[in-house]
């Protein structure tokens, strides 16, 4: 069984996120984002139960922040960076083991999570009527295969969060392309 999130904004930190069908058709969760002058705060949302799945503050002057089930971490000690194919390791303390799991990316925009002890998949990312020229646009659609159905909530936070910061780097790189082209 596959549990298919698509979300409705083009925007993983603003969005509704709805399964596509299955047993649990309807909306699933929510990410919502608030800014202040040097902080932006991130609530992750379930619906049904409603609860607060995780609060991420991104900080302009400091280290961002996520808080899961009243303990607060710092970004860098969930999430390690790197690996030859530049993949994302994401690990929630007093959660379920996903210590072994990695966000890669698969494709144009794409991500892929993989289980590190059998390379099976546990999630992967990908784009619905991609747009215009085949790039813009499009629903985001998360699916979760059933070994990672037990630990839903902490896959959506961390494809929320590495799609976050995917594409945060993919603007850096253009901005520096282009100021080096001019």
């Amino acid at each position: 069984m596959v549990l298919a999130l698509c979300f409705q904004r083009n925007d993983p930190l603003n969005s509704t996120i709805a399964d596509q069908g299955g047993l649990f058709a309807g909306i699933r969760y929510e990410a919502t984002t608030t800014r202040s002058f040097i902080t932006r705060r991130t609530t992750l949302s379930a619906r049904t139960p409603h609860r607060v799945v995780a609060q991420i503050e991104w900080n302009t002057l400091a280290r961002d922040r996520v808080t899961i089930g009243g303990r607060t971490l710092y970004m860098s000690d969930i999430l390690a960076k790197g690996g030859p194919f530049g993949k994302t390791q994401a690990c929630f303390p007093g959660g379920p083991v996903l210590h072994a799991n990695a966000w890669k990316t698969a494709g144009r925009g794409n991500l892929v999570l993989v289980d590190g002890h059998d390379g099976a998949l546990v999630a992967r990312s990908y784009r619905l009527g991609r747009g215009f020229f085949g790039f813009l646009g499009g629903k985001m659609i998360l699916e979760i295969e059933s070994r990672g159905m037990a630990s839903a909530d902490f896959i959506v936070l961390s494809f929320v969060v590495v799609e976050h910061l995917r594409r945060t780097e993919n603007k850096r790189r253009a901005a520096l392309v282009a100021s080096s082209a001019a």
